[in-house]
């Protein structure tokens, strides 16, 4: 498994789509237990938690939208991704097939890739550790519903300093680079914690990672196909604001972006307010 081993990712689907059955069972298995211990008898449930599966995929989708869109017109506005500007180094693109085939391609390869990395660092690492930690606290003492809350606090900054560690190896890896994985590590967190699911962190990566693509910029430091959206992006300036050859990923807009959102999501309100002359709490 290339991110495992801190390489550059391979990028090829079959490199993902074998490993993708056995990781969903794990994943699934860590969140019926933590549904099953925890969840079902914290009272109120979190709204986050309860709320309709297609709003919890709007919220991935959005907060990925929003970012995209400030990762993309920031730089272009400034003149970053012009060929004639100082400093424009363009981007070197594999060979790939055109048209919609080009197209189908690119989006099945990351949904099998974001998919992938979910199953690994919210799914397994993060659900397993959140779990174990929250039934620790419970056991302290700790009310149900503050065990949840600080367990995920705890599980998802480890699972953020791992998810980019393993990433340190890609092409084009900086400090701020670096910095900037760890804080999509954290908001995917945060989305997958406070839904009690991976449908919302899943529809995040994905649309960032295939938007980055499908714009022309480089995913992570790498570049997967030419641009599928005639935005006219073929390169960029090695700066700040673009994040040079690593793509927006490595820019300090992405910085400023990744951090306000994961912030919004970790403080939005947990729980409902008690129902007036509602039942006992769930046992």
């Amino acid at each position: 498994m290339p991110v495992v081993a801190g390489v550059p990712p391979a990028f090829e689907i079959r490199d993902y789509v074998r490993t993708l059955p056995a990781l969903a069972v794990v994943a699934v298995l860590v969140l019926v237990l933590l549904h099953r211990y925890v969840l079902r008898r914290i009272d109120p449930l979190p709204s986050t938690v309860a709320a309709p599966w297609w709003r919890k995929i709007l919220i991935g989708a959005g907060w990925a939208g929003l970012l995209l869109v400030a990762a993309l017109l920031v730089p272009a506005v400034l003149g970053s991704f012009a060929p004639s500007g100082a400093g424009f180094r363009p981007f070197s693109y594999p060979q790939a097939p055109v048209g919609l085939v080009n197209v189908e391609r690119v989006a099945s390869l990351f949904l099998a890739q974001s998919l992938w990395e979910e199953l690994i660092f919210r799914g397994v690492l993060m659900g397993g550790l959140g779990l174990a930690l929250s039934l620790l606290l419970v056991r302290t003492g700790l009310e149900r519903g503050r065990a949840w809350a600080l367990a995920g606090l705890v599980a998802n900054a480890l699972q953020a300093l791992i998810f980019a560690f393993v990433h340190r190896g890609n092409p084009g890896m900086s400090a701020l680079s670096l910095l900037n994985i760890a804080l999509a590590g954290v908001l995917l967190g945060a989305l997958y914690w406070r839904q009690a699911g991976l449908l919302g962190a899943w529809a995040f990566h994905f649309l960032w990672n295939f938007g980055l693509a499908a714009s022309g910029v480089p995913v992570s430091g790498v570049t997967t196909t030419p641009a599928l959206l005639p935005l006219g992006i073929a390169g960029a300036r090695e700066d700040l604001v673009s994040g040079g050859r690593f793509g927006p990923e490595g820019s300090l807009v992405a910085t400023l972006a990744l951090a306000a959102a994961a912030v919004v999501t970790l403080r939005s309100r947990r729980c409902p307010p008690p129902a007036q002359g509602g039942g006992p709490p769930a046992g």
